[in-house]
């Protein structure tokens, strides 16, 4: 008899366990404000974009913050969009300022010592941001 009791306080346990596990809302451990950009696509727009473009503070970018967004990224040179505009892909501005920078020897291509250089400071860029 005490046997079963027992058995049967570990079942309600586990049981209530799992429960909660299960009700759990997915994606409760994310920073605050990260929400997905768009429905259904499940990306999550960093916190310093959204601090930065948010301007009406609901913690989502509407079209316009996201076009805000858009264009500070491709003046940037940022992430690759379409061939022929800023920032995309053939547009070959970020490969000029990254020539710029570190083509020391001025044969317009990066060795070895000056790709290494470029990564470095690639790395710390990124560290930073952190």
């Amino acid at each position: 008899m005490v046997r079963s009791a027992r058995f049967a306080v570990v079942v309600v346990a586990l049981t209530m366990w799992l429960g909660a596990v299960a009700d759990a809302a997915p994606g409760q451990d994310r920073a605050k404000g990260a929400r997905p950009q768009r429905p259904g696509q499940g990306r999550e727009i960093p916190a310093e974009i959204l601090k930065r473009f948010d301007k009406d503070g609901d913690g989502k970018l509407n079209d316009t913050e996201r076009a805000a967004a858009r264009k500070a990224r491709e003046e940037r040179g940022g992430a690759p969009g379409k061939p022929g505009q800023p920032g995309g892909v053939g547009d070959g501005k970020l490969r000029e300022e990254i020539l710029k920078r570190f083509d020391k020897d001025g044969d317009g291509k990066l060795n070895d010592q000056e790709r290494a250089a470029a990564k470095k400071a690639h790395d710390e860029r990124k560290n930073n941001k952190k």
